[in-house]
């Protein structure tokens, strides 16, 4: 019986997990600046670009690295912002 039970117990609670797991993915809430997170995304993948590239872009490429870090976290603050 034991035996029987201690094959059973890690289902089971696999099961409880996934039923008290799945209500709160089931509805995440859409974000609430879907602009700003798109053009983070875009220079985040510029910024990789340019990290990547075999070109200094003329000796501009740390120097706009550095500003698209910068305003990935300003839009990143601002998106934050509930005001």
């Amino acid at each position: 019986m034991k035996r029987n039970l201690s094959r059973f117990l890690p289902w089971a609670l696999l099961v409880v997990i996934g039923m008290v797991a799945a209500p709160m993915t089931a509805n995440p809430q859409p974000p609430r600046h879907p602009r700003i997170f798109e053009a983070i995304r875009a220079l985040e993948d510029a910024r990789e670009y340019m990290r990547s590239a075999r070109t200094d872009f003329c000796g501009h490429r740390d120097k706009a690295i550095e500003e698209t870090d910068r305003a990935i976290r300003q839009m990143r603050e601002a998106a934050a912002c509930e005001r």
